[in-house]
């Protein structure tokens, strides 16, 4: 039988190097695990040991007296993730495993992949008045039978990754110890209205209305509800289901790693100036994109980076909010606007400006220089607008702009930016300079050869 050397949640809500948070010793892998629920792939870089039980793991397993060692790898998910790789042998039936490399590449790319923006939050992140309750007694008075608050066991600390699980494992009258499982997707779980009668745990029964998805809460998705969860003889609360509502209501709007606004996008026309949905919205993603929201992934950042698009007298434009309520644009020689002004351009006919919340540090790529993240890591220096050769108008030179002014050469169409396409001529010689010199310029430039694509741009 293989033992546990993961860290284990004590009574008292510290490490405990020996027993597990009842004080058995017994910090085992029971040979039997049963069927459990698939876990997300999403949002795994702070959370520790992998799989319900933990047992994808970095920390060293062994036969010897159980303990923790302090082996720092336990916490590590990287070197948990790596643990998988006998997966592709044993479960998808490949000839080998994947080489370190590839494994490796595997999982920095997964340990990226983060929790989307809480659906059912609030955008300001106010919350109701059920949810604010349930807030108190989630880190309140003890309400599991060992003597814990719930956040004693689910951390919910941004500044260190932690929404819901800090990586510990618990026992916590289940039927083996359980890795203590983050808590931000459990909105997803909405569906399994009703149980078979099995118990009397309130909430049980026959189903009585139709089932979206066949499981609900718990590692074996067994509970149709969290409030089905909470009224286990384990939990005690103090107003009773009215405290237990107030918990799962404050459980559906868990933090995540995004802020609820993150993704929400609002377009500002001539005919809409004055409708205040529209500008109570913009006025809303300008004061998120000005409010830090400290995460382990963004210590300085705020909610959101806010960026505004649109055509400008038929030419593409971007901008994005650099300081509250100012907005640096995609060129260089154009001063910042401040938020009245820039809002000011969509009163013109066919100026329409779309205004999106983007996560935290991602505003300078998406607002006004889409070169900034190239596969070195650095800007090429080019704001968007300045990009010479982007005849299509997406702020960054590739092969389909080759393509476009091929496309243009032979009559079949015009680019989006067709002055762009003049690189090999004097500067502002004019769109009607293009030929295949632009051609060959742009195709050489792509594979890091001379000219440059600065030259010839006319503004």
């Amino acid at each position: 039988m293989l033992l546990n050397n993961n860290p284990f949640v004590k009574q008292n809500n510290s490490i405990n190097a020996i027993f597990d948070s009842t004080g058995i010793d017994n910090i085992d892998f029971h040979p039997l695990k049963g069927p459990m629920v698939t876990q997300t792939l999403r949002g795994m870089v702070h959370d520790g040991p992998m799989h319900w039980r933990g047992d994808r793991s970095g920390g060293g397993f062994s036969d010897r007296t159980p303990q923790w060692d302090g082996d720092p790898n336990a916490l590590d998910s990287n070197q948990a993730f790596l643990k998988f790789n006998p997966a592709f042998v044993s479960l998808l039936g490949r000839a080998s495993q994947l080489s370190a490399s590839d494994m490796q590449a595997f999982a920095t790319f997964i340990l990226q992949l983060r929790m989307p923006p809480n659906p059912i939050r609030n955008l300001d992140q106010s919350l109701t008045a059920s949810q604010a309750n349930g807030v108190a007694i989630f880190g309140g008075s003890p309400s599991d039978a060992p003597g814990k608050t719930c956040a004693g066991c689910h951390t919910l600390d941004p500044s260190i990754g932690a929404f819901g699980t800090s990586g510990l494992t618990a026992f916590s009258a289940d039927t083996q110890h359980f890795k203590v499982p983050q808590l931000r997707n459990l909105y997803t779980k909405v569906g399994m209205f009703g149980r078979n009668s099995v118990g009397s745990l309130p909430g049980q029964g026959s189903p009585s209305t139709p089932q979206i998805r066949g499981y609900g809460f718990h590692n074996d998705g067994a509970h149709d509800t969290i409030v089905t969860f909470l009224s286990s003889i384990f939990f005690s609360f103090a107003n009773g289901d009215s405290d237990r509502a107030d918990v799962a209501n404050f459980l559906f709007a868990f933090p995540s790693d995004l802020a609820p606004v993150v993704g929400q996008q609002v377009t500002l026309n001539a005919a809409n100036a004055n409708d205040p949905n529209v500008t109570g919205r913009i006025d809303l993603l300008v004061a998120r994109a000005a409010t830090p929201y400290f995460t382990v992934d963004s210590p300085q950042g705020m909610e959101c980076d806010l960026v505004v698009k649109g055509a400008i007298a038929g030419v593409p434009r971007g901008w994005w909010m650099s300081s509250p309520g100012v907005f640096s644009p995609d060129r260089s020689t154009d001063p910042p606007l401040a938020d009245a002004d820039l809002r000011a351009l969509a009163a013109t006919a066919g100026q329409e400006l779309t205004y999106t919340c983007v996560p935290a540090g991602s505003g300078t790529r998406l607002g006004i220089d889409r070169g900034s993240i190239g596969e070195d890591g650095q800007s090429d220096g080019l704001l968007d607008a300045e990009q010479c050769g982007d005849v299509n108008g997406d702020g960054i030179v590739t092969q389909a702009d080759v393509d476009a002014l091929r496309a243009q050469l032979a009559g079949i169409s015009t680019p989006l930016v067709p002055a762009k396409c003049n690189v090999a001529d004097a500067q502002g010689s004019g769109a009607g300079s293009c030929d295949i010199n632009d051609v060959v310029a742009i195709r050489r430039a792509l594979v890091n050869l001379a000219p440059g694509l600065t030259a010839g741009c006319d503004f």
